[in-house]
Order: C-alpha cells, then structure tokens, then sequence
C-alpha cells in the first residue's frame, strides 16, 4: 500500500477482538450499538476519554479532512493531540485555523514519526488511545463505536479494525483490508500484520512498553 499522494486509509467499522492474544472473526459493526450488554455503565462511558494523536509534516491536502474525522458525540471524552515538526507546505495555517479543535498543538523539531507519536501521546490524557496520520481519516461513527466497545469490555487492552483504501483522487479502493489474526508465534514470525489506523488501545497497556522506538 502506498501512501501521501497516491493512497489514503479510510478506517471501516470492521473490529477484530483481541484479549491476552486470543483473536475472534472480525464482524461488521454499523456505529454504536443501540442494544448494550447487560451491565453497561452509562456513567463509566462519559467518564473515559478517548485520546487520539495526529502526526503532520507537509500534508495540508490531507490534513483537513483528517481533522474534521477525529470527532466523537460528546467531545468532552475527545482528546486530541497534533504534532508538527514543521512543515512548510501550509499545514500550519490548517493547524492555526482548526486550533479550538485540539486538546494541545506540538509545533517543534523532533526525531522523526516515532518521536513525534511518542510526544503526542505523553501530552494525551486519556484512558484509551489510538492515531491517524494526516494522509488518513476515520469513517462517522467509527471513534464513538470505539469508546463504547471499551467501556463494555474491560477485559479488552487492545481494538484492531479493517481498513478502505482510498486513491489520491478520493475514490475509494473495491478491496479492505483486515487486521491478520494475532498470537504470540505469529507476531514472534512477524506474520501477525495490522493497520496501525485501526488500532486501539488502553493506556496501561502502552505504558508497559518503552513507547515508539525512533530508531525505527
């Protein structure tokens, strides 16, 4: 898959359920559920927040529409996090325009993509994290399914979902793509690939790793 110019990713409502590396069969999910499992918290679900990081650098063609998909119901659960380590093509003037939209601008020289996901994500405070890149964007629904598959499933750390590929034109590619079924030989192998825009996560979970590596 190629990205910036040629294509884009269009995050589809398409979930692989995913807990201590047992994977299910991805199902199509049609935005937030209307009948919720018994136990349902309404008061747990407009407690925690969702926190997205955004990495920019010469997209402002992109950026926009990037922007505008990062949306929940109650925004008030949104965190919203933009890094840009300069660009000169105009994406801070997109920056600039959508300011009241972000939790917090990082607008500084950093290490690369990694390190600058790494400084987006220790200004995110929120419970449940997960990022799309300036050249991609969610489908409607898809944010709001994700905060409420979390609330209903503690036992879940880790959402992978199924991706549309979309051609620099706008027009969205015939075949998805799904997450690939995740266990610990797999990943050892590297035969365990999935859509880093289509991947949720919980705090605590990415608080036990070292964040990115930038020497990637």
């Amino acid at each position: 898959m190629e990205h910036h110019r040629e294509t884009r990713t269009d995050i589809h409502k398409q979930t692989a359920r995913i807990c201590n590396y047992r994977s299910y069969n991805p199902g199509k999910c049609q935005g937030v559920p209307e009948n919720r499992a018994s136990g349902y918290n309404a008061l747990a679900l407009a407690r925690m927040k969702l926190g997205i990081v955004t990495i920019s650098y010469n997209q402002a063609g992109y950026l926009q529409q990037a922007i505008d998909s990062v949306a929940l119901a109650d925004l008030s659960r949104l965190v919203y996090v933009i890094v840009d380590p300069g660009s000169t093509d105009g994406s801070r003037d997109v920056i600039t325009r959508n300011r009241h939209r972000f939790t917090r601008a990082i607008l500084e020289p950093d290490n690369g993509p990694a390190d600058g996901l790494n400084k987006g994500f220790a200004a995110c405070d929120a419970d449940v994290y997960g990022y799309v890149n300036a050249d991609d964007r969610f489908v409607p629904g898809a944010l709001d399914y994700v905060a409420d598959y979390f609330t209903r499933h503690p036992e879940i750390d880790l959402l992978q979902g199924a991706i549309r590929i979309i051609k620099g034109t706008g027009k969205l590619k015939l075949r998805g793509r799904a997450p690939d079924r995740l266990d610990p030989v797999r990943f050892v192998c590297g035969a365990a690939f999935a859509w880093q825009q289509a991947t949720f996560f919980r705090r605590e979970l990415f608080a036990r790793t070292k964040g990115f590596n930038i020497q990637n």
